[in-house]
């Protein structure tokens, strides 16, 4: 029997508490995500169920346009690799497998470039503590409260 170690579950109970300590419901939601399409208002919400490839890139092409929209083009190299990884994916959309699960690191990795951004631009003053500590869940299945919770920015 498998024993919970609490050196190893740190991470992914920092994101959990994240995401429980900032819930996102459809009515306090950023606007951007309505008028983007990443939700739909008034259909319930299933926080708990793993987060798949396709919703994190529907999610992040939609936060990039917000971004783009709200504070301008950026010639960072975070932000050039980002709109190079958006371009990849609309070019390959044909052999993506959308449908497998995403980790709470590769969640984490595809959130960075926007929290630089949003700092770059004064709107934060220093990264999250998720963004600068190596987190030892970051293996573990990430869930789509957690995308909510990490996406829940104002540019």
């Amino acid at each position: 029997m498998k024993t919970f170690d609490l050196k190893h579950g740190c991470g992914l109970l920092t994101l959990w508490l994240a995401a429980c300590a900032f819930p996102v419901h459809a009515d306090t939601a950023p606007q951007w995500w309505t008028t983007r399409n990443v939700i739909v208002p008034g259909a319930s919400a299933d926080d708990y169920a793993v987060l798949n490839q396709g919703q994190v890139k529907q999610l992040v092409v939609a936060a990039a346009a917000e971004c783009t929209n709200k504070l301008g083009a950026s010639s960072q190299t975070y932000w050039t690799t980002l709109t190079s990884t958006i371009s990849g994916w609309q070019a390959s959309h044909s052999t993506a497998d959308d449908f497998a699960a995403v980790s709470v690191g590769q969640l984490k990795a595809v959130a960075l470039p926007f929290y630089q951004r949003l700092k770059d631009a004064g709107k934060i003053s220093a990264l999250p503590s998720w963004a600068t500590q190596a987190g030892s869940d970051d293996y573990a299945a990430a869930n789509i409260g957690q995308a909510k919770a990490l996406f829940a920015f104002s540019p």
